[in-house]
């Protein structure tokens, strides 16, 4: 076959393989009405707020794999997206102190471009999310440098990161592998309740491995468009209360080789993992053989 220029055809995409246009009369159903008697009728959604009405999470840290902290009320993040009237609606929000900005229920299906502008030093980053029906997309986007911390000396946001101590520690021996997951436990050993409000999971893997689920007292993490990975802010919400002598487990899952897409299963035996806590704490452990 000889492929005709879309100038040539540039309606062709409307009509059935009869040369009939398709028949579309809103919701979430189109018919295909040339091969009469016989009409075809396909369904593309389960519903029009699949295609309409979907969520976008944000997650902001500096170069460091810090959130912003007291800097976030500094930080505009801005999503475009189709008004459905033939223009771009520009929504803009601010991150919340662990640098988690929500568009919540309001976003069209498609690619769609986010930026997140930090106004003290007009340091700008920007990516495109793929917003696929039905569900809530994820995107990470990272400043360049310790800006944080260097904005503030070391206080306010630069405070949630590594550099604080906090009361969580490692439950010895807990770590455990199965394939494609790991889990371990934590221990609050302090004498007041910790709030744990994010985490960074931090790893050196060959090859490359992105994880799509990550459970802490329920499911708080859960994406294959984009999966998260090493150095990535986890927002924990709802935040999780730990009370003195108290632990939890938190299990990592469906570990692959690409950050979005089908990808292959990996292996995470014997990897040496490194997690920081919004309370300042580190924990490090290996998940074994």
């Amino acid at each position: 076959y000889i492929a005709g220029a879309f100038s040539e055809a540039s309606d062709d995409f409307k009509r059935d393989a009869w040369g009939t246009g398709y028949s579309y009369s809103g919701g979430v159903t189109i018919r295909s009405t040339g091969g009469s008697p016989d009409t075809l009728t396909r369904q593309f959604a389960n519903s029009t707020s699949d295609l309409l009405a979907n969520s976008v999470q944000v997650y902001l840290t500096d170069g460091a794999g810090n959130p912003p902290g007291d800097s976030a009320s500094s930080i505009q993040v801005t999503l475009s997206y189709p008004n459905g009237a033939g223009g771009t609606k520009d929504s803009m929000l601010a991150s919340n102190t662990a640098g988690r900005a929500v568009f919540s229920s309001t976003v069209p299906i498609g690619n769609h471009p986010v930026e997140a502008v930090y106004t003290v030093t007009d340091d700008t980053v920007a990516a495109v999310v793929s917003v696929l029906p039905g569900g809530t997309s994820y995107v990470t986007l990272r400043f360049p440098g310790a800006l944080w911390a260097a904005d503030e000396g070391g206080g306010g946001g630069g405070g949630q990161g590594p550099q604080a101590q906090g009361d969580l520690e490692y439950v010895g021996s807990s770590a455990s592998c199965s394939g494609d997951e790991f889990e371990f436990d934590i221990q609050n050993t302090g004498t007041s309740d910790v709030t744990i409000s994010w985490l960074i999971l931090a790893y050196t893997h060959t090859p490359d491995a992105y994880f799509e689920r990550l459970k802490l007292r329920g499911t708080k993490f859960n994406s294959w468009w984009p999966r998260g990975g090493t150095g990535d802010t986890i927002a924990i919400s709802p935040n999780v209360d730990i009370s003195p002598s108290g632990s939890e487990t938190i299990e990592v899952q469906n570990f692959r080789d690409i950050r979005s897409g089908f990808g292959s299963s990996v292996e995470m035996y014997t990897t040496d993992i490194t997690v920081t806590f919004s309370d300042g704490s580190v924990v490090t452990f290996n998940t074994g053989s």
